[in-house]
């Protein structure tokens, strides 16, 4: 589980950090989270894994109702690496994407702290799949610019078969 966050802090700071460095950065927060205390209880290991899942749903929702409902599977390939292209935003961030993933989340989380709301986190990742996917979706209706006619690649996925 090490290569994935590895890459991940590589590329968030490509100037100070490389594959070897963001590993051993990585394996300093794992041990910082001693692990070892978790698994000492099964709850404790379960609660953490329900808190942990509400948060990727919320995610998972925003990103696949952008991918699946909203751009219809196209994909402006050369607008990834324009910094003024579709997926610009307002300065390169989509303020309503992250909007409906924190609000998502934290739904879906905070049945961990108020008791009323103790059946939401037992379905956390559900919660925040939904509720961030549905945010996201009425948010940004209507404004997904169509993919451009010409002269820029668009990629489209195939579905399997």
């Amino acid at each position: 589980n090490v290569v994935s966050p590895a890459n991940d802090f590589a590329n968030a700071f490509p100037r100070h950090i490389d594959f070897k460095r963001g590993g051993l950065i990585t394996g300093l927060v794992g041990i910082a989270m001693m692990p070892w205390e978790m698994l000492k209880n099964a709850d404790r290991y379960i609660g953490w894994l329900v808190g942990y899942a509400g948060s990727l749903g919320a995610i998972a929702g925003v990103l696949i109702v952008d991918y699946w409902l909203l751009r219809k599977r196209t994909l402006d390939l050369a607008s990834l690496y324009l910094t003024e292209g579709t997926y610009t935003y307002g300065s390169g961030y989509n303020g309503k994407a992250i909007s409906a993933t924190v609000i998502g989340a934290v739904i879906a989380f905070a049945g961990a702290f108020w008791e009323p709301l103790a059946p939401i986190y037992n379905w956390s990742w559900f919660v925040g799949f939904g509720l961030a996917g549905g945010l996201y979706w009425v948010m940004m209706r209507g404004t997904i610019p169509p993919p451009p006619q010409s002269g820029v690649p668009t990629a489209r996925v195939a579905s399997p078969r």
